[in-house]
């Protein structure tokens, strides 16, 4: 079974995400996300790993309702690898979606969201937004905390060991932070921050 398209002739790896292609701050926040996330290194091992894992025979021994979902027509992962799953889980539920991202957060969300609602609660309860949210309110609760000791001078280690978390979910919340509020930068953090009332966060 083929696991991952092939990329453009000559890029060595998957095609890109079509609906984000051109937009310039996904992709600054997709990158910091990634760097934050794991070292070139770890990243080449975990996409290996992923490549030759092959779980084909345990599906029949899956005895929990199972809902796979997958967009037919995305540009990374064969449909057939969904639709292989489906067939060979007992009473699985197959929902082949709208769209070619791959991403499940990026195009068509709701869509995504509504099957795993309907298929966990038997309905839909709440209205959602399209795409992903940028500004302040976009902020979590643990973003918006760090972002609020960054602006206070802390360093990664001191906030990570204030809100006891690790260094690296620490970085990794403060880069979805940058993308949501635009900076690239403590001092445009701190700007930004202080704009739009976060420093008011600070004890």
């Amino acid at each position: 079974m083929g696991w991952i398209r092939a990329g453009p002739a000559g890029s060595g790896g998957p095609r890109p995400i079509p609906s984000v292609a051109g937009d310039e701050r996904y992709q600054a926040w997709w990158a910091r996300y990634l760097r934050a996330a794991a070292s070139p290194s770890m990243g080449r091992g975990a996409l290996g790993l992923n490549t030759e894992l092959d779980i084909r025979h345990l599906l029949a021994r899956v005895a929990v309702p199972a809902l796979v979902i997958h967009r037919t027509n995305e540009q990374w992962v064969d449909v057939g690898n969904s639709r292989y799953l489906a067939a060979h889980i007992d009473g699985a539920q197959l929902i082949e979606a709208s769209g070619v991202d791959h991403r499940p957060w990026l195009g068509d969300a709701d869509e995504i969201l509504n099957a795993i609602e309907t298929f966990l609660t038997g309905t839909t309860a709440r209205p959602r937004s399209r795409r992903y949210s940028t500004g302040a309110e976009a902020l979590s609760r643990r973003e918006r905390e760090v972002v609020t000791l960054t602006v206070a001078g802390e360093s990664a280690p001191a906030i990570a060991a204030a809100l006891f978390l690790s260094e690296r979910t620490v970085e990794s919340h403060l880069a979805r932070a940058y993308a949501k509020l635009g900076v690239r930068s403590k001092p445009e953090l701190a700007r930004r921050a202080a704009q739009l009332g976060l420093a008011h966060d600070l004890p």
